[in-house]
């Protein structure tokens, strides 16, 4: 699991989803946790705590958003090589295939399907965590 002193990033234009997704990181001992409520106020967080030199570590973004949607702000986050490899799972209202395959070949690391509860997230957390201590393993490696 995530050290439980790394800046999560929770991004999603539903304030009730925010609260939520706070209320069971918190619940997990996360201590770090900011808000944004669409992918414009993603990005601005992204460049803030990039130059105060406290990096945000992990991303959990919803799809659907207005004004600059999750899918953007992955774009932008793989295109930028600071944040390439930050970890990145997207919340979303939807299961279908076609959409998860198109975040998988954007470069998410994972997905979670709303609503959101403890266990699914807690699972997705986990499995990304590991996902990336394998890839850290591996570049070590070669």
């Amino acid at each position: 699991m995530f050290p439980k002193n790394i800046q999560i990033l929770i991004v999603d234009d539903s304030p009730t989803v925010l609260s939520h997704l706070h209320y069971l990181l918190a619940g997990m001992g996360y201590q770090n946790i900011i808000k944004a409520e669409d992918g414009e106020a993603a990005i601005n967080q992204l460049f803030k705590y990039e130059t105060i030199r406290h990096p945000i570590d992990l991303i959990i973004c919803d799809w659907s958003m207005p004004r600059v949607n999750g899918m953007e702000v992955l774009h932008i986050m793989r295109k930028n090589p600071e944040w390439a490899n930050r970890p990145f799972i997207f919340l979303t209202a939807s299961g279908e295939v076609n959409s998860v395959c198109t975040a998988i070949e954007a470069g998410v690391d994972d997905y979670i399907i709303k609503p959101v509860n403890a266990q699914i997230l807690a699972q997705k957390l986990a499995t990304v965590f590991l996902k990336i201590q394998g890839s850290e393993h591996q570049k070590k490696s070669s």
